[in-house]
């Protein structure tokens, strides 16, 4: 292996533009309000715990008390936080430096309960000397969820250390609250594949499309590891045996003065593959203090575990050993130091890449962004800034903190293109520290530990939920209280044809009548994001369709099961066209729902021809007697329905304008009925009583013939 000074940029795919953008944040404080287009909203806060370890000793004669090795924060830091079917689940330390540093996990469904903990009888091991030992915030906690048996996984306390394992039983992880208990979880064990005891640092856990749990780390030295890589078979509930992906030593395979380590966050999931960024240690750097140089980026595969790709496709033999054909640049750092971290990187379904990298200090000089849109060779370098986040639909999104103030900036760019738009400034109440994000299924969620007080061991940690509506995700049309309760007629905008289901699993078919409740459907929310499953009317049996999900041969065809389901071939997007039509994009390969000459569902890769184009019909809303192929929904008066105060606190008055008898169905954005009622008044006045948490409540009005869709944020 070359020195990377002895590398150069011929492998590179690089168009450079030295010009240093300088971005000015305007803080708006807005609270619930959002001026900018809304796409970002608010949903709630709640509190984790009030007992977060914190790495800190009381001072001794005036003088300062080491307390940790690297840095004071353990909770949250590293892969502690993951957000599965509308659940957040979050592993932390418990506060107290000498009685304290239990494992804790903990979990909550978003929009509705409360964190429920459960504390588990290993702590965080202290190094160092036997008096005030310290801390060493590599010691984190990493924790997985599979979608398949419902089991929970955590590693904890590990820096080259034996493996530190546990898993929950399964239907663990969504049981009821008063079912996720210390008695579900197994004890430690130092393996994951039978037979296999490994050491260990920095494992991070990643759910792939297919819903294996991918874990990789380190093994060996951070001058001289190797990448390990395992995958869990939710159907199995087993563990493969572990193999190595990047090879940074091993006698006979690389020279003493060669060894190295490939530094990476956790890899990224894009389009069904695992794309994984690293910058490269080497030993024989080590005394100079350089420490991560060079971005590189390779497309890992589903598992990580096959054959590995550069960023054009090219397949690259297998362990990595050669970090050349994998290289997009050898940026500049301050004295050559070079990162102390991996590079951020972002990649969308698409196939749009944006890495940030941040040389090591202040300097934002040496800071650098890199972007490449789907179908280009080349990336565009931006100098001056570092700046990357989570890609969701067709925009990558970042999160900042400004920890002082407690204010969460949440910014977003078109994925391929680097103008980010201030999408929503939140004023918490509290002064923020160490912070972990997470974005799926339209779930944006920040756990940050609360540094009100700087001179404690034991602190607050807060968790805060905003919701994303991407540019091409819309929220379903209008529906009556739960959202799984409301029922549509699918109508063609080519054919005037009706999607129609059919028995025993084919393809399924379209049809030009319109009555029976196998051509009646619903939009089914999988998890609290912005994918949805498609169900017919009629009962999942051998005589019914079930869900859309797709078929052989861009076929779409139906499952005879009921929702909900995550597989990516049964969760849908709804794209909305206005004049209630909409799109219909499939997950897994973000291919349309369209109709074939012969009538056939089936799936297209283009959304320009309107065969992709679907009318929404509701089942309440009478057909007009004119054609058929001219059918609409009745439109919305917004001056007959109004919410007032909104925000509200207490209280909240509905006001009925010409409408005799209404009624009212207010839920949460999980889709939750939260309050029904019939009224003939012209306003009806609703008390709170602690039904409604802080949030965002879609009401949902139907009177007179006509539905009437209103929001409602309560502070």
């Amino acid at each position: 292996m070359n020195d990377l000074k002895e590398q150069t940029l011929t492998n590179a795919k690089i168009r450079i533009t030295y010009t240093i953008k300088l971005f000015a944040i305007v803080l708006f404080l807005l609270s619930f309000k959002n001026t900018f287009a809304q796409k970002v909203e608010f949903l709630e806060r709640s509190e984790v715990t009030n007992e977060g370890l914190y790495f800190w000793y009381p001072d001794k004669n005036g003088e300062k008390v080491k307390a940790f090795h690297y840095a004071p924060s353990i909770s949250p830091r590293g892969d502690c936080l993951t957000v599965v079917n509308g659940y957040i689940f979050f592993g932390w330390y418990k506060g107290g430096m000498k009685n304290g540093r239990d494992l804790m996990i903990s979990r909550k469904k978003i929009g509705s309960g409360k964190w429920v903990t459960v504390q588990l009888p290993h702590k965080n091991t202290l190094i160092g000397p036997k008096v005030n030992s310290w801390g060493d915030s590599h010691k984190t906690i990493s924790i997985g969820v599979s979608k398949t048996d419902g089991t929970v996984h955590v590693f904890y306390d590990h820096h080259n250390d034996p493996l530190k394992y546990i898993v929950s039983k399964k239907n663990t992880a969504f049981a009821k609250d008063s079912d996720f208990k210390i008695g579900m979880f197994n004890k430690t064990r130092g393996y994951l594949a039978a037979g296999q005891n490994v050491t260990i640092t920095y494992p991070a856990v990643t759910e792939n499309d297919k819903g294996n749990l991918i874990v990789n780390y380190r093994k060996g030295s951070a001058v001289g590891g190797n990448e390990m890589v395992h995958v869990y078979n939710g159907s199995t509930s087993t563990w493969s045996k572990a193999k190595m992906v990047i090879r940074g030593s091993g006698k006979g395979f690389v020279e003493t003065k060669d060894r190295n380590y490939a530094y990476a966050p956790a890899p990224v999931l894009a389009g069904g593959d695992l794309y994984y960024g690293f910058s490269v240690r080497w030993a024989r750097k080590k005394a100079d203090g350089v420490l991560n140089e060079g971005v590189y980026v390779a497309n890992a595969g589903s598992t990580m575990t096959g054959a590995w790709k550069d960023v054009d496709g090219k397949t690259q033999p297998m362990p990595i050993q050669d970090y050349s054909p994998l290289l997009i640049d050898l940026p500049a750092t301050k004295d050559g130091k070079g990162s102390s971290g991996g590079p951020s990187m972002a990649v969308s379904d698409k196939g749009d890449i944006h890495i940030s990298y941040r040389g090591r200090g202040n300097d934002t000089k040496y800071h650098y962004t890199y972007v490449r849109k789907a179908g280009q060779t080349e990336f565009t370098k931006h100098s001056g800034v570092g700046k990357t986040g989570i890609a969701y639909g067709d925009r990558i999104y970042n999160t900042s903190i400004n920890k002082s103030k407690g204010i969460i900036t949440i910014q977003s760019t078109a994925a391929g293109e680097f103008k980010y738009r201030n999408d929503l400034v939140y004023q918490t109440k509290d002064t923020l520290g160490s912070s972990g994000v997470r974005l799926v299924d339209g779930n944006l969620v920040v756990i940050a530990e609360d540094r009100g007080d700087t001179k404690t061991d034991s602190q607050g940690i807060f968790s805060y939920v905003f919701k994303i509506s991407d540019d091409n995700v819309s929220t379903p049309p209008p529906t009556s209280g739960d959202i799984t309760a409301s029922w549509y007629k699918v109508k063609n905008v080519s054919t005037g044809r009706f999607l129609q289901g059919v028995p025993s699993s084919t393809v399924i078919q379209t049809n030009t009548g319109q009555s029976g409740y196998d051509k009646q459907w619903r939009l089914v929310r999988t998890g609290t994001g912005s994918y949805f499953n498609i169900d017919n009317r009629k009962a999942s049996n051998s005589n019914s369709s079930g869900m859309l999900a797709e078929g052989a041969n861009n076929t779409i065809v139906g499952t005879q099961t009921e929702p909900v389901k995550f597989q990516s071939d049964k969760q849908w997007s709804v794209i909305s066209l206005g004049n209630n039509i909409y799109q219909f994009k499939l997950k897994k390969n973000n291919r349309f729902l369209s109709q074939n000459s012969s009538n056939k569902g089936v799936l297209v890769t283009s959304g320009s021809a309107n065969t992709t184009k679907w009318q929404l019909i509701a089942t309440s809303t009478a057909l007009s007697k004119t054609s058929e192929k001219e059918n609409i929904l009745q439109t919305d008066d917004i001056t007959t329905v109004a919410v007032y105060p909104n925000p509200a606190r207490s209280s909240f008055n509905i006001s009925l304008k010409g409408i005799t008898k209404a009624d009212i169905s207010i839920s949460n954005m999980l889709g939750k009925l939260i309050y029904k009622n019939t009224t003939t008044s012209g306003t009806l006045e609703i008390i709170n009583e602690e039904k409604f948490a802080p949030g965002i409540y879609l009401i949902n009005v139907v009177g007179d013939g006509k539905s009437y869709q209103r929001k409602l944020v309560i502070e």
